[in-house]
């Protein structure tokens, strides 16, 4: 891109407070580049964010989107640090700069929860994940029905029986999209483990424990009633690294996963990207320890 064109890009990306320079003096370019979800995410990890404060060697940071962020990402040298903030954007996003995210292949065996189910069968991962089960003679109640495009607890519901699972399949939220069926793992406690990657192996975590209000079973910002810090047990981080070695997943990610009576963790679903709970006000200090390990490990 022309010098003048990225001028009149960075002018009104600053213009619109999508671009903001950090310090007068020389450091690096972070693009965020893509679809900040929400306004949690836009003021968590945006120009104005406080995470940016402590990290003296950046000196720009721009909120891109796909199309316009094109422009300023194709081409873009060493000090320029690029990360693409959500799935899609991970399949857009030109070449260019230096950056730390999954291959698009990857990308797609974690977002797609149906690819996933194949994944962990072709892996042998069954012992570290819930199970999947058959849609049409689903083996025991309760279990989960899951649609494959939503994310943060939509399109999700815990099964009770054969005439609960008709019922929800008739309805207007499942009906005609692509679905699948999970094992349900018992347990009042639901775990979110932050990651940050590189060729599958882990660089950063951090893992969340979550209780539910009475009466909820399935996860999202509406039903949480304590959030706390946990640490993990021996041997839940090599488990981890079962699912994300193969695939060399670069960048973060994050890990939902429950217990089983016996210790073992039983992963339901892995999102390749910045997991929702770090956006939360509470959680900007572990955004900031994430965003940095990517910046130090990104790479062209």
């Amino acid at each position: 891109m022309s010098h003048p064109v990225k001028s009149l890009v960075r002018l009104w990306l600053a213009l619109t407070r999508r671009s903001r320079r950090m310090n007068a003096g020389p450091g690096l370019d972070v693009i965020l580049y893509g679809e900040m979800l929400g306004d949690r995410w836009r003021a968590a990890l945006g120009p104005a964010s406080p995470i940016w404060r402590g990290m003296a060697d950046v000196a720009r940071v721009t909120r891109a989107p796909r199309g316009l962020g094109d422009l300023l990402v194709a081409g873009a040298d060493r000090d320029t640090v690029v990360i693409p903030l959500i799935e899609r954007d991970v399949h857009a996003c030109p070449p260019g700069g230096r950056r730390l995210s999954p291959t698009p292949e990857a990308c797609d065996v974690f977002e797609d929860k149906r690819r996933f189910a194949a994944f962990v069968e072709a892996q042998g991962l069954g012992d570290v994940a819930a199970g999947a089960l058959r849609l049409d003679a689903p083996a025991v109640f309760p279990c989960v029905l899951k649609r494959v495009d939503e994310r943060n607890g939509r399109g999700i519901v815990r099964i009770e029986d054969a005439r609960d699972l008709a019922t929800r399949l008739n309805d207007p939220i499942w009906r005609g999209r692509d679905v699948v069926l999970q094992e349900w793992i018992d347990g009042d406690e639901e775990f979110v483990t932050h990651l940050v990657c590189e060729k599958g192996r882990i660089l950063w975590h951090r893992t969340y424990v979550y209780g539910l209000l009475p009466g909820e079973t399935i996860r999202n910002d509406r039903r949480i009633a304590s959030r706390t810090t946990v640490a993990l047990r021996d041997g839940d981080l090599a488990a981890m690294e079962r699912f994300l070695v193969p695939t060399g997943f670069d960048g973060p990610c994050n890990v939902n996963f429950k217990r089983r009576a016996d210790g073992r963790i039983a992963v339901f679903e892995i999102n390749p990207r910045f997991g929702g709970s770090l956006m939360r006000p509470d959680g900007l200090d572990d955004l900031a320890e994430a965003v940095r390990v990517l910046i130090d490990h990104a790479r062209t």
